[in-house]
């Protein structure tokens, strides 16, 4: 991956003959001259998750532009924040590194408010968070560096759950951060869009949502700031922000390996100015300037992108997100255990036939 001395043309067509590259649909990045994966434009999570084995299949660069856009966050009305009065600077916890799983929650349960004085929460109350499970609960059990599927020290993806005591643990201190349900809205759909309506009518301090909703609410009559999904302690030394439903890059076996030298060139050379040039023009005008109302949320839009993470849990094998998202925290359901021994096997068994059919 590292230049153009690394490859030979010539042994590649020889390799073609012999059938060695003329089986599957994908390509592997391996045999592309010119790239270098190591380089700031590439994605390096995405180097990581997307190499099965030893052979690189997929990469993200910067030209990915949708893998920023659907970047998972916390909107924060901050008017409202005002409003209650607390005393922290959200945005210099982010910065210190203060900014926890604890934290969220500690401010979100302060910020709940039955409005009407009916003694119950409803739709015209105000809440500290609303949330859509397949968001909320993905931000928080990323933001702890944990991952559904990983990628083994031998190179191999595996179902990272069964066994991992303090992802379990920590998945079910989640369980019972949120047993009362007072102080968080929750859509009514697990897996469903987010909830804007609660959101809209500046009812909820905080809204997990997508980078890709920035546009959406740009016209809201509050002041809206943007921070990256907590860590799980303070001890943690960095944040991780999950990207659900971008692009990713891959080499289609079709491809003529006489161009392999052009194409190598210009992935390496679209990837590179679109670091330099594309990106800093969609973070500092689109988001930046346009839709974020302070200087502190570009900031903060730095930090999540920069954190950028994939699980392939739910990129690829997403009936593990979407088990654990249904069954368990949706409905609140102590099942975390039972849920794990019943995915195991159907994962793993599915985990090996993508191997299988990619070294085919």
């Amino acid at each position: 991956m590292a230049g153009d001395t690394d490859f030979d043309l010539a042994e590649i067509y020889d390799e073609l003959l012999n059938g060695v590259h003329t089986s599957g649909v994908l390509e592997t990045w391996d045999i592309m001259p010119h790239i270098d994966l190591s380089r700031e434009w590439w994605n390096q999570d995405a180097n990581v998750m997307f190499r099965i084995g030893d052979q690189q299949y997929a990469a993200v660069g910067d030209f990915n532009l949708s893998m920023y856009s659907k970047s998972y966050l916390y909107f924060v009305n901050k008017d409202l924040y005002k409003s209650i009065g607390f005393d922290d600077n959200l945005y210099e916890l982010v910065k210190s590194g203060k900014w926890t799983k604890d934290k969220l929650l500690e401010i979100a349960k302060q910020g709940a408010k039955d409005i009407d004085g009916d003694g119950k929460m409803g739709d015209d109350d105000q809440y500290g968070l609303a949330e859509t499970t397949k968001i909320h609960y993905q931000m928080l059990i990323t933001g702890a560096g944990y991952k559904f599927v990983d990628i083994g020290k031998d190179g191999m993806p595996y179902f990272a759950v069964p066994g991992n005591e303090k992802m379990l643990s920590m998945m079910q201190e989640l369980l019972g951060d949120h047993a009362d349900t007072s102080w968080y809205y929750r859509e009514s759909t697990p897996m469903g869009g987010v909830p804007d309506a609660i959101w809209e009518k500046g009812r909820t301090l905080f809204v997990s949502s997508t980078m890709w909703n920035t546009e959406k609410y740009r016209d809201y009559n509050f002041d809206i700031g943007m921070i990256p999904a907590p860590k799980y302690d303070e001890a943690q030394d960095r944040y991780y922000s999950i990207t659900i439903g971008g692009m990713v890059t891959v080499i289609p076996k079709s491809i003529r390996l006489d161009s392999l030298d052009n194409i190598g060139i210009l992935l390496e050379a679209l990837a590179a100015d679109s670091h330099y040039n594309t990106l800093p023009v969609y973070k500092e005008v689109t988001l930046q300037s346009k839709y974020a109302r302070d200087e502190g949320s570009a900031e903060m839009v730095d930090i999540i992108f920069s954190s950028q993470v994939y699980d392939l849990g739910v990129t690829i094998w997403t009936n593990v997100r979407s088990t654990y998202m249904e069954g368990v925290f949706h409905k609140l359901n102590d099942t975390l255990v039972s849920k794990t021994e019943s995915l195991s096997k159907s994962i793993e068994k599915s985990i090996q036939k993508t191997i299988d059919a990619l070294e085919k």
